[in-house]
């Protein structure tokens, strides 16, 4: 059985692959980086204008009003850091659901995604 920190990287993985797919921009797995990868992206829509924002939004699954609700709530956050929190919110609610819908154990649904 794997350890909590095995699994935690395992969904990270599966994480960064889900965004790299529905972004179409490489993700690193690694915590850190993939938040600060996906904040310098957050960075790049912010300065491209709503109609990027909505696109994007569009292709991870998150409705405007998430994103109208959110702004309202975390007026403390800067744009690219409230639009990186809500992609990645739902990115891993994505692979949590898939992961509970699988019939398979982690590691075989990891090998199953992530095999070329």
């Amino acid at each position: 059985m794997p350890s909590s920190e095995d699994s935690f990287n395992a969904i990270l993985d599966l994480v960064a692959h889900q965004l790299s797919k529905d972004l179409n921009h490489s993700f690193s797995a690694e915590p850190l980086l993939l938040s600060q990868e996906l904040a310098l992206y957050c960075e790049g829509l912010s300065k491209s204008g709503y109609s990027k924002i909505a696109q994007t939004l569009y292709k991870v699954d998150v409705s405007e009003d998430v994103l109208i609700t959110e702004v309202q709530e975390r007026t403390h956050e800067s744009e690219a850091q409230l639009l990186a929190r809500i992609i990645l919110k739902r990115e891993l609610q994505k692979v949590l659901f898939r992961l509970s819908h699988a019939n398979m154990g982690l590691e075989e649904y990891i090998n199953r995604i992530l095999s070329p």
